[in-house]
Parts: structure tokens; C-alpha cells; sequence
């Protein structure tokens, strides 16, 4: 018997050698490989009370070496950079409302200000307002449904 996962991939499997994409045009899109075109991520922020251990972990896990000193224009991150060239910062929470969360700063925007101004226009609250970070850009972070939004333009697009 054939399980409802089975079914799904194999039902999508049909529709893909079938030619259903002519009938669902653009909103029918293959999934890239991704190993061929890795996902890259700008910035990946950890918030933790316990940013030590949570750097002695991802050390752990990851093989990378976090810096010993904290990076003031990050928030009092410990940082790391990622193969890609991104860059991984834990810190400790900024306000007192700021609950431990994994943030990745991939949401890139050439013009961060209008970008807050369109999310504040569909009911978006602004945690953290456009904010300049020597040698690295501006971020900002939104909230939007419960969600905490991280955005960035980095220091090469800045105006």
C-alpha cells in the first residue's frame, strides 16, 4: 500500500513529465538543486543567555572557531565566518522583550529604508529600526505575524 508522502511525490513526478507546468504556468516551479547553487545566508544571528556554550556547540558541530572577543557593532556577538563567506554571531538578548531566537539575515534589500516603510504600510511592528553597523551595513528587524524578520543592505549598497 502506498503511503500519502509516496502518493504526493510520486502525483508531482506525473505532473512534471506530463507537462503540467504549460497548464499551471509560473506558479509551478521545479525546486532548484540546491547543491549545485548553495543558499547563502548574509548574516545568522543566535540570542542566547548562554552564548559560551551555544559558541562552544556550533564549534562543536560546525568546525569553526569563534572569535574570543565580542563585536560591539554586532550587538556584543562572538562571530564566525561561514565557507560561503556569510558570517554567524551569537549574543546575548539587546531588550528585555528579545526571547532566544536563531535569526538569518538573508532578506538583503538595496534601500532598507523603504523597505521598513512598506512592511510598517501591511501592519509590520519595527523592533529594531534601520540601523547602521560600522564596516558591515544596516539591519533591521521587523515583526509580522509572530514572526521576527531580520533585513540587511549591506555596506557596499549602502547610500
Amino acid at each position: 500500500m502506498i503511503n500519502r508522502r509516496e502518493f504526493l511525490f510520486s502525483s508531482m513526478a506525473i505532473a512534471m513529465h506530463s507537462g503540467a507546468e504549460r497548464f499551471l504556468g509560473e506558479a509551478f516551479q521545479p525546486m532548484p538543486d540546491r547543491t549545485k547553487t548553495p543558499v547563502s545566508i548574509y548574516y545568522l544571528e543566535y540570542v542566547t543567555a548562554d552564548v559560551d556554550n551555544t559558541c562552544k556547540l556550533l564549534s562543536a558541530l560546525h568546525g569553526v572557531t569563534f572569535s574570543p572577543k565580542s563585536d560591539p557593532n554586532l550587538g556584543g556577538a562572538r562571530t564566525t565566518m561561514l565557507k560561503g563567506g556569510g558570517l554567524v554571531g551569537v549574543r546575548a538578548p539587546l531588550r528585555e522583550s528579545e526571547k532566544p531566537i536563531v535569526r538569518a539575515y538573508n532578506q538583503l534589500t538595496s534601500n532598507i529604508l523603504t523597505s521598513i516603510k512598506a512592511a510598517e504600510k501591511l501592519g509590520a511592528t519595527v523592533a529594531l529600526p534601520p540601523t547602521n553597523i560600522e564596516q558591515h551595513g544596516a539591519c533591521a528587524i521587523i515583526i509580522y505575524g509572530g514572526l521576527e524578520i531580520g533585513l540587511w543592505q549591506p555596506a557596499n549598497l549602502s547610500s
